[in-house]
C-alpha cells in the first residue's frame, strides 16, 4: 500500500486533450492521514495564444506565461516529483492523465478519480464538480481554476469526506 499520494490538477489552453496544452501544473503530496508532505507548482509556456476565456477563468495572463518554461523543461521535474506515488484528481483519468501523457510524463499505474468516486459515495447530486462537492460538504473554495489551489482543495474535500 502506498505511503504517499499526489493530488493533481492541471490548467490548460482548452479542453481538447489532443490539441490543447498545459499552462499550469499543481500537485500536493500527502500521506495516508491527509498531511501535506510537499507541493509542486509550475506555470508552463504553451507557445500558443492563450484564449481570452481561459485567461478570464484562471486569471493567468499571456505575460505570465511568456517567461515560463516550456513543458519539455517542466516535465522531468514533475516526473521526479510524482515518482511512483498514486495520483488523485478530479476527472484525472479522462483529462489530466492524457494531457500528461502527451507531454511525455509517465503516470503511475494507480490513479484515483475523485469524480468517479464521488458519484458512488455521494449519490443524487445534480453535478459533481469540485465546486459542487465543496458546497455539498460546506467547505470553503475561495480560489478556483488555479492548479495548486484546486489540488489542495481536492485534498481537503476528500480527507474530510472519507
Amino acid at each position: 500500500m502506498a505511503t504517499h499520494y499526489v493530488a493533481l490538477d492541471l490548467e490548460t489552453t482548452g479542453l481538447d486533450r489532443d490539441n490543447d496544452a498545459i499552462i499550469e501544473i499543481g500537485a500536493v503530496r500527502f500521506d495516508g492521514s491527509g498531511a501535506v508532505v510537499d507541493t509542486f507548482e509550475a506555470l508552463v509556456n504553451p507557445h500558443v495564444p492563450l484564449p481570452p476565456q481561459v485567461q478570464d477563468l484562471t486569471g493567468i495572463g499571456e505575460s505570465e506565461l511568456a517567461d515560463a518554461p516550456p513543458i519539455y523543461l517542466v516535465a522531468p521535474q514533475f516526473q521526479a516529483f510524482i515518482g511512483d506515488d498514486p495520483l488523485v484528481g478530479h476527472n484525472i483519468i479522462n483529462f489530466d492523465v492524457p494531457f500528461l501523457s502527451r507531454a511525455g510524463i509517465v503516470t503511475p499505474p494507480h490513479a484515483y478519480d475523485t469524480q468517479d468516486i464521488s458519484t458512488l459515495l455521494v449519490q443524487g447530486l445534480p453535478e459533481y464538480s469540485l465546486a459542487a462537492l465543496a458546497a455539498h460538504f460546506e467547505i470553503e473554495f475561495p480560489v478556483r481554476h488555479r492548479a495548486l489551489a484546486d489540488a489542495a482543495q481536492l485534498l481537503l474535500e476528500w480527507s474530510g469526506a472519507c
